[in-house]
């Protein structure tokens, strides 16, 4: 995986000490601050490896984990969010703070947004914890200079160079916005008939309330939070807000904004698509912790790249039920579009009962994304149990 560079180059106290001292700071800041602190990094123990955190922080009955991150060159990844998750859900701790003396890519930002259990400190604030505001200046990384450059007088230039890959992604926003475009009218066609026959219902529940009858009070909702659904018809004003705003924004001179209404029109694509996010990949070990955690899962093993094998303890958790608790618990590390779940019955003891249930995360049984695989987990399949049991009733 590349790195990306720090775009600010920090030349201070901090940016010079090594990973020992950073840590020790660190745990100095927070026993200040009323925390118990368990140093069990690398850096303090001489053991090889730290089991991905440097602190524990006790207060009360809170455990809190500190990864400490001097980093001066580049920025702290997505990937390192996401494996931090997966040791708080491991270790039962209540939450997580990632620190770095460099800074955090926009992924990595995303992921502890959408996680809810990770905290970012970043160099800006870390400084500021440790009271050295007044004595750092963020500087640019020093530029090498030519021996003839004092002598240079730059000429003016007819045009700016174009870059290369400017043709590139100027047909590939023309052609998202073209399929934009095609996808509005044929939702708008579809969302015709919907709403005249909404309006009929709603006529006839009207006569039907009028002849007397009280309407029966809203029953209490027990309804179960459902993952994310792909697969979906596009929303057309959605489409056409994002379109709008994007050729506001470029007439105003706001490129980036105008990127970012293009984007969310791709996005929208794909997911109507049933196509996978690849930037938001799944983190294999986080996602087995994190499944672990749901209620009747006894183990859960990946089979490949994208099938997640979950055992269940008996039939009351052999259900559809167990497939959205388990895609709703991998949703903080990434897209789940690209994950199927298979739910069997350890406890089973007969072959209908050990048969596996299988869903991708957000579609429907039977459906599957873009460029999945089928998979046949069971040893003898569906259709040749079905078989075996018509010949025995002749």
């Amino acid at each position: 995986m590349g790195y990306r560079r720090n775009r600010k180059h920090w030349d201070d106290d901090l940016a010079q000490v090594d990973p020992t001292r950073f840590e020790a700071l660190l745990a100095a800041y927070y026993r200040g601050a009323g925390y118990r602190v368990e140093h069990v990094g690398a850096a303090a123990t001489g053991r090889r490896y730290d089991g991905g955190i440097d602190l524990r922080l006790y207060r009360d009955t809170s455990c809190r984990l500190v990864q400490c991150k001097r980093w001066n060159a580049y920025q702290v990844p997505h990937n390192d969010v996401h494996e931090l998750l997966g040791i708080v859900l491991t270790e039962g701790a209540d939450d997580a703070v990632l620190v770095t003396s460099g800074e955090f890519t926009a992924a990595a930002i995303e992921a502890a947004r959408r996680s809810g259990r990770i905290e970012l400190i970043d160099g800006v604030a870390v400084r500021a914890m440790l009271g050295l505001t007044d004595a750092i200046v963020p500087a640019e990384p020093p530029r090498l200079r030519l021996a003839a450059e004092t002598d240079y007088v730059p000429r003016p230039r007819s045009r700016p160079r174009a870059s290369r890959s400017a043709p590139l992604w100027a047909l590939l926003r023309a052609l998202l916005v073209l399929t934009a475009g095609v996808a509005i009218v044929v939702a708008l066609a579809r969302s015709i008939t919907g709403p005249a026959q909404g309006r009929v219902a709603s006529i006839d529940a009207g006569a039907a309330t009028r002849g007397g009858a009280d309407p029966a009070p809203p029953a209490a909702s027990t309804v179960e939070p459902r993952p994310q659904q792909a697969g979906q018809p596009l929303d057309p004003l959605a489409l056409v807000g994002h379109r709008t705003a994007a050729q506001l924004a470029a007439v105003a001179g706001r490129p980036d904004i105008a990127a970012q209404h293009i984007d969310a029109i791709a996005t929208d694509v794909m997911r109507s698509a049933r196509v996978p996010d690849a930037r938001r990949p799944i983190d294999r070990e986080s996602a087995r912790a994190a499944a672990r955690g749901v209620e009747g899962v006894r183990s859960a093993v990946w089979l490949d790249r994208t099938h997640l094998a979950v055992m269940v303890d008996g039939a009351a958790h052999r259900n559809e039920k167990t497939i959205d608790r388990v895609c709703l618990a991998l949703e903080p590390l990434g897209d789940t579009l690209a994950v199927v779940v298979h739910v069997q019955d350890v406890t089973a003891r007969n072959a209908d009962g050990a048969a596996t249930l299988s869903r991708n995360c957000q579609l429907t049984a039977g459906q599957r994304a873009a460029f999945e695989r089928a998979r046949e987990v069971d040893v003898v399949p569906e259709s040749t149990r079905t078989q075996f049991k018509a010949m025995q009733q002749r």
